[in-house]
């Protein structure tokens, strides 16, 4: 799939929902973007995410990234790329969903990955996850 410019994009609510063949994020540009809830969600193939594509998006909803991930089988780098994305955003308040499927367990995130959770956890995120909440 081709990189995508999304600048304009607001609501991208299950985007790419249950498309099981997706393997990779293209580098999508995300800018307006207030909504992705459900956007990958089933994706089981889903395995790699680029970094940074959140850093400037910005008016992210409360419902932003509510099971947007769930039930895919991101790797523990690509965990990381997204949380600390979204980290870097600054937003507040929102849900993240990355459970299900064969995501990456706790137990495999890196220290950055860590970091990112636990800042987030501190601006009032409401994460999911496989594995218990990074400490």
């Amino acid at each position: 799939m081709p990189n995508l410019d999304f600048t304009s994009l607001t609501n991208g609510q299950g985007l790419m929902l249950n498309c099981s063949g997706l393997t990779s994020v293209p580098n999508f540009i995300f800018s307006s973007l207030a909504r992705l809830d459900t956007g990958f969600q089933g994706c089981t193939s889903l395995a790699d995410v680029p970094a940074n594509l959140f850093d400037n998006c910005s008016s992210i909803a409360a419902l932003a990234f509510n099971g947007t991930w769930t039930n895919c089988a991101l790797t523990a780098q690509s965990i990381e790329n997204i949380l600390v994305s979204l980290d870097t955003n600054g937003a507040t308040g929102i849900l993240l969903g990355i459970d299900g499927g064969t995501n990456a367990h706790t137990s495999t995130w890196s220290a950055a990955a860590n970091a990112a959770w636990l800042s987030l956890d501190a601006k009032s995120w409401n994460i999911t996850q496989n594995g218990p909440d990074p400490t």
